[in-house]
């Protein structure tokens, strides 16, 4: 028999084409990840719990269990409809009251795809002793609270609701300052075992102090029924503070620190320009959250032309409104830059941030030019352009290209250090080859707190298992010559 059957067959049609599949040996799903089951939901045999899981059809209008006792043949069918969950799973409850027999018990699954076809998955079924009272068992559950990302949202679980025609759940939040004026309802997450689970965000509420939770049960029937209530406290956070943090001469940093602000429903726009000509090369910038609940953005003096005094605002956008942070102003000099610094700066803007230290800078920077120069043979030595030196000339390339041999690899990091405020050289030299003799090479000597330190990134490429960040020459993998 075809397990393809078309969507408007009527409910009397359906019965007996699963009357017909009882009896012709129903076509079994066999993907691996595939499973079906019934299971016992308190050991009471009043609620067994029908759960599918598949991947063979990804355009699912709604998933179907067609139940009955086996006693008198299909007299007691029932097609129950399926709740998709959080991870894939389909669940139904099937309260044995529904169907009155003792016995075995079969169970038909169906996936009904958006193209109108009804498939069948499977079957399973469950065995019943004793038919007892009808599943009436309420219990409210049990309410829990817990914070997220800093105090910017809040977790809330309920667990154990127990109520006849439960589909689904609802929290109604608000808190205690100004009544209800700021009241939220949020649609509970179902998960398989059995609990709900909504996040609310603390900017769609805009307030501090104590906020109040109420569960309501959505039944079968659509009414809703309060099952329980909690409480939690919100602290008094909600204060934003502005700063800087200087990049390089032609970037700095400006954060905001706001974690209650969580980049969905709110977030921080930070409008930027220079003193020169008035607000002519305004640019609204929106800002990146960190993982902390900082946000910032980096902003680029090359990007608007002109050196000199910056001004940046930050506003936090809620619902639609923009609160006003505060401002701040900073000088960016970078006319006299030659390109290589430019370079360098560029890249270390895109790569690092305000809250780290000068030394989680550095090697981040060692990292990125390890990482992102892939090695390239180019003529030793490589012929700069006119006004060039041929250490900047191997910077630029590698800056640029992505590319190059340990002459660009040493320049680029050589020219990122020294944007970052190290005192740092480009050393030509050579090392010991695996052939034998020695071999042209390039790295960087980086001078701090009266010591010589070896940081050669072309090496650390070439070999990355090895230590060739901020070594000694005593302690280097292997020798140099300069």
């Amino acid at each position: 028999m075809n397990r393809k059957l078309k969507r408007f067959i009527p409910v009397f049609f359906w019965m007996l084409v699963c009357i017909g599949i009882s009896i012709c040996n129903p076509i079994e799903a066999s993907a691996a990840d595939f499973y079906l089951s019934a299971t016992d939901v308190d050991q009471t045999q009043r609620m067994f719990r029908i759960a599918m899981n598949q991947s063979e059809f990804t355009n699912v209008y709604q998933t179907l269990f067609a139940v009955w006792g086996d006693q008198n043949g299909q007299n007691d069918i029932q097609w129950y409809r399926a709740d998709e969950m959080s991870d894939g799973t389909y669940l139904c409850d099937v309260p044995v009251s529904n169907h009155g027999e003792t016995g075995s018990y079969t169970v038909h699954a169906y996936v009904e795809t958006t193209d109108g076809y009804l498939y069948l998955m499977g079957y399973t079924g469950f065995q019943v002793t004793a038919v007892s009272q009808p599943y009436y068992e309420t219990y409210a559950g049990d309410l829990t609270v817990a914070e997220l990302n800093g105090g910017a949202s809040y977790q809330i679980d309920l667990y154990n609701a127990k109520l006849q025609g439960l589909s689904g759940v609802q929290f109604a939040v608000w808190a205690d300052q100004g009544g209800q004026d700021d009241l939220w309802w949020y649609q509970g997450t179902r998960y398989t075992d059995g609990s709900f689970s909504c996040t609310v965000p603390i900017s769609s509420h805009g307030q501090t102090g104590n906020y109040n939770v109420h569960a309501y049960a959505v039944l079968s029937d659509g009414s809703m029924q309060f099952l329980t209530g909690g409480t939690f406290y919100v602290e008094n956070n909600m204060t934003a503070s502005i700063q800087t943090a200087r990049i390089s001469d032609s970037q700095y940093q400006v954060q905001v620190v706001a974690p209650w602000v969580d980049g969905y429903s709110s977030r921080v726009l930070f409008p930027t320009w220079s003193e020169v000509n008035g607000q002519d090369d305004l640019v609204w910038y929106e800002g990146v959250r960190s993982s902390d609940g900082i946000w910032y953005v980096n902003v680029d003096g090359t990007s608007h032309g002109s050196t000199g005094t910056y001004i940046t605002h930050a506003y936090i956008q809620m619902n639609g409104q923009n609160s006003f942070v505060g401002g701040v102003s900073y000088t960016l000099n970078f006319a006299t830059q030659p390109r290589a610094a430019r370079d360098a700066s560029a890249v270390i803007g895109s790569i690092t941030n305000g809250s780290m230290d000068s030394g989680t800078k550095l090697l981040t920077c060692y990292n990125w030019v390890v990482n992102n120069i892939s090695y390239q043979t180019l003529p030793i030595p490589l012929q700069p352009e006119a006004g060039y030196s041929q250490e900047d000339w191997y910077a630029i390339y590698g800056l640029e290209q992505r590319s190059g041999n340990c002459y660009c690899y040493a320049a680029a990091f050589a020219a990122m250090a020294r944007q970052l405020g190290y005192s740092a050289t480009m050393v030509y030299g050579s090392v010991p080859l695996y052939s034998g003799g020695w071999g042209p090479h390039a790295w960087v000597e980086i001078y701090m707190n009266g010591a010589t330190y070896i940081c050669d990134p072309e090496s650390q490429y070439e070999n990355p298992g090895y230590g060739f960040y901020m070594t000694t020459y005593a302690t280097a993998p292997y020798a140099y010559q300069k």
